[in-house]
């Protein structure tokens, strides 16, 4: 019981210290007024000092989005995730942002091994010695999931041993909690639309699906098994026997990675072949497969010899599923029509429309960026331009879109730019032509309507077969009395709570105006015992509604609703 209570204390303390660095941090880059704006001070019980901290001068000189970037580095881990989450999401933060938040490296100091070597003992249940004939003590890359080292199996393969490090878990947990509370008093006090807490909630969900290496084992082999015959694409064999949940043992890839165009001309590989081929694994794995690799930047592309291009690190997927590509589609179709009205059609079941939003506006929007690109040569298109240019209309009407498709045009963006980066005429738009022409011809396509026609007359088959046997049902119910209809109004329970505690203020309030109104009476009758020359009871009374009356007030000022 002891050790439990110093356990949950130790854990407390720890809470409190790191909502004391996050903070700290905050102000130290300047956001100490974003923080007074969320009432940080109210809700954190810090004092108005601690916000006057003064800001050093070098840093006062650097952008906003320079300095929200160095918050995420200097807090760490979690940070530097979720700072490349929010990275994917330009249509609701500004362009600028997101383009510097991608700038994040997920490269952190390294632990001692001994650490990382108590994780394989206690996941292997056995020694190093046991399952290497060698392992390197020197790590290759330090992230803030996991550390990487060299090693060679019992029977001699090369392989990188990706080891998770120890109590991970517990610190995103604790970094996730701290931003759900920040998160929840953003959108209480500063903003209505970025709805963050959805965001970290995205952020959840995608962080813990990384902690899982066997997760990510799995995604290893679906890729293997859909470009097994591509001979210009490697995905690293996985060793089952030696990886667990926390360590990934797979091939070593002995490459260059992408971003280093010198080397790559050095070792005598053709960029131009490697920016094709490269352009065209990407597409696969969208129109193809409708499974990406979500995070695909150069650290994680590498080039062995004969220009056969080798991916690493699937921790993050994407995935467009059968019906978001029939939409997308749809899209194009209507793009290529100039059919406006199929095209806002089509866009309102792809994305989130706000009620309030001005849709004949947007018909103009939209009109006005497609006669942009009216006629231009497929040769002057940049997709990250195109993409850029259509999240800032996003952005000014509020849409909000699914986060799949966040990832989808992040991917393609960073193709766009690797490819331009390895070939400076490389044109991607050539490249995306033969699968958006493929997409269009499975939407239109008799055999794919035929095929959906017969689910069709399926579905509505097995509905007939029932229809008679539940009218059946629902006429005996009415002749019996027995019919019910139940109403569930969504917002009905918060509403009779706000309501509930309305009527619990006021009733406290007339409480309060009672014993003022009976304690003045008391102080005219002049009705002992007395206190200073006072009746006593008449002062108590004074003094109780005082306190009662301040309770209330504290009250509301700590729902925010003043």
């Amino acid at each position: 019981m002891n050790n439990y209570l110093f356990s949950n204390v130790q854990s407390k303390v720890r809470v409190i210290q790191r909502y004391h660095q996050i903070l700290s941090t905050i102000i130290k880059y300047g956001f100490g007024d974003w923080l007074k704006g969320i009432r940080a001070g109210f809700y954190f019980k810090l004092k108005k000092k601690f916000f006057r901290k003064k800001i050093p001068a070098h840093i006062e000189k650097i952008s906003y989005q320079q300095r929200i970037r160095m918050i995420c580095e200097e807090l760490g881990s979690t940070f530097v995730k979720f700072g490349q989450s929010l990275s994917m999401h330009p249509e609701i933060i500004p362009v600028e942002l997101a383009k510097e938040l991608e700038k994040l490296q997920d490269d952190v100091k390294p632990l001692p091994f001994s650490e990382m070597e108590a994780v394989i003992k206690k996941e292997l249940n056995s020694s190093i010695s046991e399952n290497f004939s060698e392992f390197n003590r020197i790590q290759i890359a330090s992230a803030s999931i996991a550390q990487v080292y060299l090693a060679k199996t019992i029977d001699g393969k090369k392989v990188a041993v990706k080891i998770q490090r120890p109590n991970i878990r517990d610190t995103i947990k604790t970094d996730i909690n701290i931003l759900y509370n920040l998160a929840s008093l953003f959108n209480r006090y500063i903003n209505n639309f970025v709805d963050l807490e959805k965001i970290v909630k995205e952020f959840e969900k995608t962080i813990y699906k990384e902690l899982d290496f066997k997760r990510e084992s799995r995604n290893m082999e679906i890729f293997r098994q859909n470009f097994k015959d591509c001979a210009n694409i490697y995905i690293p064999e996985v060793y089952w026997h030696l990886s667990t949940d926390k360590i990934l043992v797979m091939e070593h890839i002995e490459g260059i990675k992408v971003s280093n165009i010198e080397r790559l001309k050095e070792a005598d590989l053709d960029t131009k072949e490697i920016a094709i081929n490269g352009a065209d694994m990407i597409l696969k794995q969208i129109f193809d497969f409708g499974f990406f690799h979500a995070d695909l930047h150069s650290g994680n592309i590498f080039v062995m010899p004969d220009n056969i291009i080798a991916l690493v690190d699937f921790g993050m997927m994407g995935r467009i599923d059968e019906q978001t590509m029939s939409l997308l589609g749809n899209l194009i179709i209507g793009i290529t029509n100039r059919d406006i009205d199929y095209i806002i059609k089509t866009l309102s079941q792809i994305l989130s429309f706000d009620e309030s939003m001005n849709i004949k506006a947007f018909r103009l929007d939209v009109l006005d960026f497609m006669d942009q690109y009216l006629g231009i040569s497929l040769k002057r298109i940049e997709v990250g331009k195109l993409i850029d240019e259509s999240l800032n209309i996003a952005r000014h009407y509020k849409l909000k879109f699914p986060a799949e498709l966040s990832y989808l045009g992040r991917t393609l963006g960073m193709a766009e730019a690797i490819g331009t980066r390895l070939y400076p005429e490389f044109n991607f738009i050539e490249q995306i032509k033969p699968y958006i022409r493929h997409l269009i011809y499975k939407k239109i396509s008799i055999k794919k309507r035929l095929w959906h026609t017969s689910l069709l007359l399926e579905d509505t088959g097995d509905l007939l077969k029932k229809l008679p046997t539940n009218l059946e049902h629902i006429i005996d119910k009415t002749e019996k009395g027995k019919l019910k209809l139940l109403l569930e109004h969504q917002e009905l329970p918060r509403f009779i709570l706000d309501l509930d505690k309305a009527s619990n203020r006021l009733s406290f309030s007339l409480i309060i105006a009672a014993i003022i109104v009976g304690s003045s009476l008391i102080m005219q009758i002049h009705s002992p015992p007395y206190i200073l020359n006072f009746p006593a009871i008449g002062i108590i009374g004074y003094l109780l509604s005082t306190i009662l009356g301040i309770w209330l007030v504290i009250a509301i000022m700590r729902s925010g609703k003043l």
